[in-house]
C-alpha cells in the first residue's frame, strides 16, 4: 500500500515586512502552482496560506523589482 501524499515546503527569504521579522514564508509545489504559507509563529498564532497559480512552476520564489515586468 502506498503511503501518504506528502507536501513538502521550502522556505522562502522575505525583506520589508516591518514588524514581521520571526515570520514564516514557505511555498509548496502542487498541480497547478503553488501553495504560498505565511505564519507569524509567535504570539498571535496567524497566518494565511494562498494559491499561485503557475502552471509550469516557473516562478523562482522571489518578488519583481519595482517597474519589472513577468516574463509570459
Amino acid at each position: 500500500m502506498p503511503g501518504k501524499p506528502t507536501v513538502t515546503w521550502e522556505p522562502l527569504s522575505q525583506h520589508g515586512l516591518s514588524g514581521h521579522s520571526d515570520c514564516v514564508l514557505l511555498r509548496a509545489r502542487v498541480p497547478g502552482g503553488w501553495f504560498v504559507l505565511f505564519h507569524e509563529p509567535h504570539g498571535r498564532e496567524s497566518g494565511s496560506l494562498t494559491f499561485y497559480p503557475d502552471p509550469n512552476h516557473l516562478w523562482d520564489g522571489g518578488s519583481l523589482a519595482p517597474g519589472a515586468r513577468p516574463v509570459r
